[in-house]
């Protein structure tokens, strides 16, 4: 069987400063995208796809190393 992850992504996650890819897709994650995603400057790839945030999309400018952003099938406003 498949692990289903419920919640949401932890505002902490911004001290997670070498982390490369975050991959947490076809789950039951909700609620905002924590704003502090933006300064994990190392970040290569975000997929998020195939969960339920809401929120609106926060400011990734700052992903210079960002070459893949999956994040379809949510409900962001």
């Amino acid at each position: 069987t498949d692990t289903i992850i419920t919640g949401s992504i932890p505002k902490s996650i911004e001290k997670m400063e070498n982390l490369q890819i975050l991959k947490i897709y076809k789950n039951k994650l909700s609620g905002e995208l924590p704003s502090g995603i933006s300064q994990l400057t190392k970040l290569r790839k975000i997929e998020l796809y195939e969960n339920q945030f809401t929120s609106t999309i926060p400011e990734l400018g700052n992903l210079i190393e960002l070459r893949e952003l999956r994040l379809h099938q949510n409900e962001f406003t």
